[in-house]
């Protein structure tokens, strides 16, 4: 599996915190986990367009 490096917004993050913690966990866990999608899909896409 590849490694998947996802940055995060200092000021995102901490206005987040100002609110309800359990939506913050639930947007940053959305967050990070559309990346590793991200990630993974243009990881496939390669293998794709080699084999073809």
């Amino acid at each position: 599996m590849a490694q998947i490096n996802i940055t995060l917004n200092q000021e995102e993050i901490l206005q987040l915190l100002k609110n309800n913690l359990q939506e913050t966990f639930k947007i940053l866990l959305e967050n990070s986990l559309n990346e590793i999608l991200k990630a993974e899909s243009a990881q496939q896409l390669q293998v794709a367009l080699k084999a073809a």
